[in-house]
């Protein structure tokens, strides 16, 4: 072994010559990481979520059948939707953030700090191209910022239609397992 490769038990760092011309020792995988060069953990993997605030244009029957489907899923946020936000926008005309806001710091899933974290999340899932169909039925505009929903609504052609597929999804929901639906739950 030659006398000079080994240091302290370590291998002897190599210096690099870097584009510009200078020396420099190898760093680490955390500076390269830093750098976003070769070994870093984001490299190749950006990618974006289509968003889009077009509403879709599904015919009432195939629009029911992707509502029921999706409303039916066992997800947070998706619960928050079918709990809490449809079927406020039903009684009211309008419901604003703030008034979504205390709706979801009640639930149990919601701590009381990551209220905004979690309407950020539903605020995504509004906002994701392929939820047109969502936008198809529930309404919403941007009031005091160009990122910020709020003033949440459902259109007036499909009032009837989110009042059954509610219906529709809570008496699936409703079972031997009792009640799941979280607005109710909260009532305990």
């Amino acid at each position: 072994m030659a006398v000079g490769s080994i240091r302290r038990g370590h291998q002897r760092r190599r210096a690099q010559v870097h584009p510009n011309g200078e020396r420099r020792r190898d760093t680490d995988s955390i500076g390269r990481h830093l750098r976003g060069g070769r070994g870093s953990r984001t490299a190749g993997r950006k990618f974006k979520i289509p968003m889009s605030d077009e509403p879709g244009t599904y015919p009432e029957d195939q629009l029911r059948g992707i509502l029921v489907e999706y409303l039916s899923r066992n997800l947070v946020t998706i619960g928050w939707i079918r709990d809490l936000l449809l079927p406020e926008c039903l009684q009211r005309p309008t419901v604003t953030r703030d008034q979504l806001k205390d709706l979801v710091a009640q639930t149990k899933s919601a701590e009381g700090r990551k209220v905004g974290l979690a309407l950020g999340s539903l605020s995504s899932q509004l906002g994701r191209k392929e939820n047109d169909f969502l936008r198809q039925v529930l309404g919403y505009g941007y009031p005091d910022h160009p990122w910020e929903k709020d003033d949440f609504f459902v259109r007036p052609e499909h009032r009837e239609l989110v009042a059954q597929v509610l219906d529709a999804v809570r008496a699936d929901r409703s079972g031997p397992t009792g009640l799941t639906d979280v607005s109710a739950s909260e009532q305990d």
